[in-house]
Order: structure tokens, then sequence, then C-alpha cells
């Protein structure tokens, strides 16, 4: 293996820390008070662009043509340190893997900033590939993947990637990378599955062999 690809919001972090949640009442506020739409206009609408375009994201910005720096920074623009604080457990297993480490994200380079120096865990990652990076197509779209690895200049065969989003770890899988899912909730593994995780902590346990 020659990279660690972990996905960020609710898998670097657990769920019940609230930054995503925080996150999705910003993008419902950047529709009601940026766009102008209704509370009850928002959920459908962000619905129906997730199905068409994966993203509430590049659905505004195919129908309404926003310029996606004022969103990504509007609904990014959180108060990180009430949520989440220094993770010394989870830097200590990192600093054990030996090989690279790769932030990807749906989420900006800045929000991805914010979390890992919260959590005082950036010094463990030597890139992180964000939605720009993507030219905002986001995951599981498999074109970003491939985007990923040409970036990397590496094989997916050579890469662990972890997720929290089950159908995220689809496509890397289809691209050869080991895939882990990190879920607290009970779980029928599926084939592109190849490990179940319930925190990012644990990730270590899969270097102590060979994958």
């Amino acid at each position: 293996m020659k990279y660690l690809i972990i996905d960020l919001d609710n898998t670097i972090y657990p769920e019940s820390a609230g930054v995503f949640k925080k996150v999705d009442q910003k993008i419902n506020r950047y529709l009601e008070e940026k766009m102008g739409f209704s509370r009850e206009e928002v959920n459908p609408l962000r619905l129906r662009y997730y199905k068409e375009y994966g993203t509430t994201l590049r659905g505004l910005m195919i129908n309404y043509k926003i310029a996606p720096e004022d969103y990504l920074e509007y609904v990014h623009n959180i108060n990180m340190k009430e949520l989440l604080s220094k993770d010394t457990k989870l830097d200590k297993v990192l600093k054990g893997i030996s090989i690279e480490k790769v932030i990807f994200t749906n989420a900006s380079k800045a929000h991805a900033e914010n979390v890992l120096n919260t959590l005082e865990i950036t010094d463990n990652f030597v890139r992180i590939f964000d939605i720009v990076a993507m030219d905002y197509l986001a995951k599981p779209h498999p074109v970003t993947y491939e985007k990923l690895l040409n970036t990397l200049g590496v094989k997916g065969e050579r890469c662990l990637y972890s997720d929290d989003i089950e159908i995220n770890l689809q496509p890397a899988k289809e691209l050869g990378m080991k895939t882990v899912f990190v879920s607290n909730n009970g779980y029928e593994k599926k084939p592109f599955v190849d490990f179940v995780i319930k925190e990012i902590s644990e990730i270590g346990k899969f270097f102590s062999c060979k994958l």
C-alpha cells in the first residue's frame, strides 16, 4: 500500500460531533437567505439536485450560475472549536501508519483544513483533494476517483480508502482500492466493502499486517 485515503466529514470525526449537521443547516440558510427559496422549497430542491447533479452546489452552479467559492465559504463558515477538539488518539494512530495519507472530500479545502487543524492532526496528511480539485464533480462520480489516482500517480490497488457513505466506496473498489466502511450501525457487508470499522481510529489495525 502506498496511500491511505480518508473521507472528511463524519469519517475523520464521529457524526455525533455535529459538524456536518451544522454545514447542512448552513446550506438550507444559503438557499433561503441568498437564493430566496422558501423553507418549504428547500428540502425538495436539495433532494432533486442530489439525484440529478450529485450535490446542491452543482445544481445551483448549473441552474443559477452561482459562484461556487461564495457558496463554499458561506456553508463552511462555522465555529469548529465549538464542535471538535484535539484528537490525541487518532493522531497517534495516524502517526503509526507509515504510508502517506490523503483527505478526499466533497467539501472545500478550507473546511478540511479547519477540521484537521482543530483535531490537531493536519501534519499527518500530504494532500487534501477537495471539491475544487474534483472540478465540482462530487463523489461518488467515478471520474473524481480517477482524477484523484491520476493526481497521486498511483494505481487503485495501492490505496486503502475509508468513507462513512457506503455508495462512495463502490467506485473506489471498481478501481482496485481496498475499501473500509466507517459505521456505528449494524451492517450487512456489500461486495464492494472489504472491511467495516466503527470509528476511524480503528484503521491502524489494518497496517499491522500486509493488505
